[in-house]
């Protein structure tokens, strides 16, 4: 795979997607835990179902 950046940056991006994403999912999925701030999200778009008032 060509990378314009390699001779800036010596790495090969599809492993370090893998990578990346591999250490920012599980950070993200454990701060959605650590912050339930849930919130009333009908009505945001056309697919709930609601009719207008």
């Amino acid at each position: 795979m060509f990378n314009t950046f390699y001779s800036f940056l010596p790495i090969h991006p599809y492993w370090t997607t893998i990578a990346v994403n591999g250490v920012l999912w599980p950070v993200g999925y454990l701060l959605g835990f650590l912050w339930p701030n849930r919130r009333d999200l009908s009505g945001l778009t056309v697919w709930t179902g609601q009719q207008p008032a």
